[in-house]
């Protein structure tokens, strides 16, 4: 076995490049076209100057009295400079480049998670766990705090303690002619507020004492939703926040704003069902309105569908587009844009019993409506609540479809056939047959897309009348119409990437 990068280089005549890494490929990050960097599962990073055609470990070049032998964990380059770029580590091994990798120099901060500046490509947000996290000796509350520098990591400033979670606004307005947007100081953060900064911090919860707030100057924050504690940016000018309800931890609402100066004015998202813990996904912005995934689930159960909605040009008021689309514990949903093309939209879900999903949708109705209230359960949902349990621990029990719409979720329609394979023989299918495929949340690759490769899409999946989970049912296919027709182009499973425009597409076996 040889955990190897096969390196294919385009410059003259056509040459591959092999090169033996440490372990498997965690990661691969583009500078530009001709610096690179990979990441191996034993945290050694890998860079090459020329496109590809040599690598040259860069663990000899990581030094610091702080760590004997530096092992990465991320790799994060400058959207606004990609000379910057931060190494991240574990225990103060953190490292820093100014010059794409030429130089490098340590950070002297033990660092959780880090965000960098969309615009500014010297500013950092970062946090870091309290002493009291790292030994229960020290007596001393366990909690996550937040810290700001403004020198790539040369110098870092306390911003706040028990901090959730964390972000820099995205840059708003013109800049100056010294690149200076006053947006630029924004930071938004999801926090405890000051009379519960005491003892341990809860980790993975909702929370009613955690507000969701902004700051001008790193030291003074304005609260901006009560209770509010996830957030997301999506494109577009939204800004989501999740608040938990004040009466009931187990229940939030969806509070939006697409107030792009201020960030300031939210209003509640109308639902047809209240949302439970751990209960959504922002699954699109990028046409203007909002795609959203809401398990209806307590999140103990952990449900293994919810239900898909789509909103109008405000991005308050919702409609159902889609039920049971199939979703993972971690909040990952097989539902897919086709990149570069305006409606176009891939998703799977769970064909469950007729009479249980109408009994369901009817009690849905009569025990909620767009106020903030718990969800009452019939008999009939606790039974199927059971079926969902015991078939997340069966993925190929799941009855999974496929689906495609063309009209931005108005309408959804099965994927036609390919009528023969990718040898030429004639496709045998008896009943409802259709082309099924698999999503993000399984093992084998999903359906993939690329803006530079219009109407050209990927994946892999079984002809039936539903998605088989059996390798040696497993095929590739490709459609070169945006889904519209299928063909089956090589069997097993693969990995694949488009090039020059879809005028080159790679494929590995993956089995």
């Amino acid at each position: 076995f040889c955990a190897c990068l096969l390196t294919f280089v385009i410059a003259g005549a056509p040459e591959f490049k092999l090169k033996q890494l440490d372990g498997p490929l965690e990661d691969i990050q583009w500078a530009n076209y001709m610096t690179i960097f990979v990441l191996t599962d034993k945290g050694t990073v890998y860079r090459s100057d020329n496109g590809g055609k040599d690598w040259i470990s860069q663990m000899r070049s990581f030094v610091s009295t702080h760590c004997d032998t530096p092992k990465i964990d991320s790799i994060y380059i400058s959207d606004a400079d990609p000379t910057h770029i931060f190494f991240l580590g574990k225990h103060r091994c953190n490292f820093v480049s100014i010059d794409m990798g030429k130089s490098y120099k340590p950070v002297d901060l033990d660092i959780r998670d880090i965000r960098m500046h969309p615009a500014q490509p010297q500013w950092l947000l970062a946090s870091s766990m309290s002493e009291g996290c790292q030994s229960a000796a020290t007596r001393k509350p366990c909690f996550k705090r937040l810290f700001m520098s403004k020198d790539f990591g040369g110098n870092w400033y306390p911003v706040v303690e028990y901090v959730v979670q964390f972000d820099w606004s995205p840059a708003v307005g013109t800049p100056n002619s010294s690149g200076y947007r006053q947006s630029d100081d924004h930071i938004y953060v999801t926090a405890y507020r000051g009379d519960a900064r005491v003892g341990d911090q809860h980790f993975g919860q909702w929370d009613k004492a955690i507000d969701f707030l902004v700051s001008y100057d790193y030291k003074n924050f304005l609260p901006l939703v009560p209770r509010g504690n996830r957030f997301l940016f999506g494109e577009h000018s939204y800004l989501f926040v999740a608040a938990v309800d004040g009466a009931d931890d187990n229940v939030v609402s969806l509070q939006v704003s697409r107030d792009n100066e201020t960030r300031t004015v939210f209003q509640t998202a109308h639902i047809p069902v209240s949302l439970s813990q751990h209960s959504y996904t922002i699954l699109d912005t990028s046409e203007g309105v909002v795609f959203l995934h809401v398990n209806h689930r307590p999140f103990h159960e952990n449900a293994v569908s919810g239900h898909v909605y789509v909103s109008d040009w405000s991005g308050l008021r919702f409609t159902k587009s889609l039920s049971n689309n199939h979703r993972a514990a971690d909040g990952k949903c097989d539902f897919e844009k086709v990149e570069g093309l305006e409606g176009v939209y891939l998703a799977n879900f769970l064909d469950y019993d007729s009479t249980a999903e109408s009994d369901e949708e009817e009690e849905e109705e009569k025990t909620s409506s767009f106020g903030r209230h718990g969800m009452g359960a019939s008999e009939r949902q606790k039974e199927s609540m059971e079926r969902h349990r015991r078939e997340s621990n069966f993925g190929s029990a799941l009855k999974t479809r496929t689906a495609i719409t063309f009209d931005k979720g108005a309408r959804w329609h099965l994927l036609a056939r390919p009528q023969v394979d990718s040898r030429g023989q004639p496709l045998r299918c008896s009943g409802e047959c259709s082309l099924h495929l698999h999503g993000l949340t399984d093992m084998y690759g999903p359906f993939y897309s690329a803006a530079s490769a219009i109407g050209l899409i990927m994946a892999t999946g079984t002809v039936g009348p539903y998605l088989q989970h059996n390798s040696r049912e497993i095929n590739t296919y490709l459609s070169r119409d945006a889904g519209l027709s299928w063909f089956e182009v090589a069997k097993g499973s693969h990995i694949y990437e488009f090039g020059d425009h879809g005028g080159l597409i790679v494929m590995a076996d993956d089995s």
